[in-house]
C-alpha cells in the first residue's frame, strides 16, 4: 500500500467483479478499492514467486484476499481447494466458489442413511444455533454483541498495529450496516396460518437467507442478485400474484435493519411466519421454494416440492431440476412450472450426488475449535485424512 498509488487505470471486469462480490471492497470509493485490490494481488504473486507451491488449500472464497489466490492460482496452473460446511452433519464439501466437485465413492448404505435422516422433521444442520435460552433473550444477545464490535473492532483496528486487518475492517463495516437502536424481537404476521389459509394464490416459501455471505456474494454466477435485499423485494414486488411464506434464518434475526422488515411486510403478498417455525414443519402449507442458493433448496427438493432459484445450486444434477429466476422470468412461467412440476423421483440419487462431493470430517472457521478438545483434533485429522485422499485420486492421480 505504500507503493506509488496503482489505482489510476481504469478497472477490468475481472476487477469490478472482485471488488462487487467482496464485502469490504465493495464499501469503498472505486479509487481506494483499486488501490487496496491490486496492492494486494501484488502481494499475492509475492508469495507465489517466492514459496512456489504446488497446491493451494483454503477455505471457500469468502473474501476479496482469498479470490485473489484462487485467480493467482488458476493463471499459473496449480490446483486450487476450498473447504466448507455442508448441511449433512459430519461431513464438509470442496469447493472453492460453490462449484460442485466429486470427491469420492458413495455406497447405497450411507445414501440410505443419510437420506432417512435428512427427511426428519426435526433434522437441523450443526451450523444452524441450538440454544437453550429464550429465543427472545437470543435475539437481545445477537443485537448486543454487533453493537459492541462496531467499537472493539474499531479499537483494534487502531490499537493492534494492523490496521488494515481484513477481519476487523470488513466486521466494522457489516456491524454499521446491521445496527438498529431497537431490536426488532418478533416479525411474525398475526395470525399466519389463518391467513395462508385465506389466500387463493399459489404459495412459494422464501426462507431469508444470512447476508453478506458467500454462498450469495460469490456461489450466485450472477453478480446482478447478489444485492440480496433489494433483489428479494424486487422480486416478490415483481410477482404480485403469488403469496410469498417469508421466514427469517434461525441465526439472523436481531442483525438485519427493521426498515428492510417493514419494506417487507407492507407487500400485499407476504405473509412472515415466526422465526422459531422449523422449516421442515412448513412442507405441507406451500408449493413451491424460492432460494438464491440455500440448502432449505434441497430439503424441498426432496420432498416433492417444487424448486424456484436465482442461480443454479450445487446439490442439483441438471438444470431441469429447478426453475432459474431471472430479468426475463414472468409470473406466467413460474406458475406454468409449478403448476405442472412433477416430483423428483431421484430423490436417492440426488443424496448420492451430494454425498460425493462432500469429505469426511467437519471443518470448523467459526472460532470455536479448540485444540485441547480431542473431537475437534479428531474431526480435524478426518478432514485430514480425507484431503490426502482426494488430492490423490483427484487432483494428482499418477503421482
Amino acid at each position: 500500500l505504500k507503493l506509488p498509488d496503482n489505482s489510476s487505470n481504469s478497472p477490468s471486469d475481472e476487477e469490478i467483479d472482485i471488488i462487487v462480490r467482496c464485502r469490504l471492497l465493495r464499501a469503498l470509493s472505486m479509487d481506494n478499492a483499486l488501490h487496496h485490490l491490486r496492492s494486494m494481488r501484488q502481494a499475492v504473486q509475492y508469495v507465489f514467486d517466492s514459496e512456489k507451491p504446488d497446491i493451494t488449500i483454503t477455505e471457500t472464497i469468502d473474501s476479496f484476499i482469498i479470490d485473489l489466490f484462487c485467480k493467482e492460482s488458476e493463471k499459473r496452473g496449480i490446483p486450487c481447494i476450498g473447504l466448507v460446511t455442508v448441511f449433512v452433519n459430519g461431513l464438509s464439501r470442496i469447493s472453492i466458489r460453490g462449484e460442485y466437485n466429486k470427491c469420492r465413492d458413495v455406497a447405497d448404505e450411507e445414501v440410505n442413511k443419510v437420506l432417512s435422516t435428512l427427511e426428519r422433521v426435526d433434522y437441523l444442520p450443526a451450523f444452524v444455533a441450538k440454544d437453550t435460552k429464550s429465543f427472545r433473550y437470543r435475539v437481545l444477545r445477537r443485537w448486543a454483541r454487533n453493537a459492541i464490535k462496531i467499537p472493539y473492532f474499531s479499537l483494534k483496528r487502531w490499537t493492534s498495529g494492523d490496521y488494515f486487518n481484513y477481519h476487523y475492517w470488513s466486521s466494522i463495516i457489516i456491524c454499521k450496516s446491521w445496527f438498529n437502536w431497537f431490536p426488532t424481537i418478533n416479525i411474525g404476521t398475526p395470525n399466519w396460518k389463518s391467513e395462508l389459509d385465506k389466500t387463493v394464490k399459489p404459495v412459494v416459501y422464501l426462507p431469508l437467507q444470512m447476508f453478506p455471505e458467500a454462498t450469495i456474494d460469490y456461489w450466485c454466477d450472477d453478480v446482478s442478485v447478489i444485492e440480496y435485499e433489494r433483489v428479494l423485494l424486487m422480486t416478490v414486488k415483481k410477482f404480485s400474484g403469488i403469496t410469498f411464506l417469508v421466514k427469517e434464518h434461525p441465526n439472523v434475526l436481531g442483525h438485519r435493519k427493521s426498515s428492510f422488515y417493514k419494506s417487507l411486510k407492507s407487500l400485499n403478498n407476504v405473509i412472515v411466519c415466526p422465526t422459531e417455525v422449523p422449516s421442515n414443519s412448513l412442507e405441507p402449507l406451500y408449493d413451491a421454494v424460492l432460494v438464491w442458493t440455500g440448502t432449505v433448496g434441497f430439503e424441498a427438493a426432496i420432498r416433492g416440492k417444487a424448486l424456484l432459484a436465482m442461480s443454479k445450486p450445487y446439490y442439483l444434477m441438471s438444470d431441469r431440476d429447478f426453475f432459474r429466476i431471472d430479468q426475463q422470468s414472468t409470473e406466467k412461467s413460474i406458475l406454468n412450472y409449478i403448476e405442472n412440476f412433477k416430483a423428483l423421483d431421484n430423490k436417492k440419487e440426488l443424496v448420492k450426488h451430494v454425498l460425493e462431493g462432500c469429505i469426511k470430517g467437519k471443518v470448523q472457521f467459526d472460532g470455536t475449535w479448540r485444540e485441547d478438545n480431542s473431537s475437534h483434533h479428531e474431526e480435524a485429522l478426518k478432514v485430514a485424512q480425507s484431503l490426502k485422499d482426494y488430492i490423490n485420486e483427484y487432483v494428482f492421480p499418477k503421482r
